[in-house]
């Protein structure tokens, strides 16, 4: 049996703001860290490497923004969210820059290595705020305090 990967301690966080600019459209924004937590536990040799290349071992953060239109029993939202991941890992794969007999025609190893990825996605949202989901006929939903959307 072996143990591939062990765990060490991160602090994600992440913030979001509304800005209301009239009674039904709202425009939003947030940003949260996606930190990871996995220390590779892999033998030494080629530990360094995989952890570089390999996604799971990223740290990310996240940017998004959008609109958020308010209609009567619904709330719809339209935005966009930007993702940029990192490497902590910074090990080579090969060096061709300082070709050596020592090293098969490669170079020594180097720790100069800079890996990124970056994505954008679009996300399309939609709340129903109508009494029948609750069970409840839409003047007790007011009474109850239920958003001000319910509201023919």
């Amino acid at each position: 049996m072996r143990i591939r990967t062990g765990a060490r301690q991160v602090v994600n966080a992440g913030a979001g703001y509304d800005i209301r600019l009239s009674q039904k459209i709202s425009l939003l924004g947030g940003f949260r860290t996606d930190f990871n937590n996995k220390i590779p536990l892999l033998s030494d040799h080629y530990k360094d490497y995989i952890a570089a290349a390999d996604p799971e071992y990223w740290n990310y953060i996240h940017f998004s923004t959008g609109v958020s239109i308010a209609r009567p029993h619904s709330k719809i939202f339209l935005g966009f969210t930007y993702k940029y991941g990192f490497s902590n890992y910074h090990n080579a794969f090969a060096n061709f820059a300082e070709p050596s007999d020592v090293y098969y025609l490669g170079g020594p190893q180097r720790y100069d290595m800079g890996l990124s990825s970056h994505g954008i996605s679009f996300v399309l949202g939609y709340t129903n705020f109508s009494s029948a989901l609750f069970g409840l006929p839409l003047k007790a939903a007011k009474q109850a305090g239920t958003p001000d959307v319910l509201a023919p």
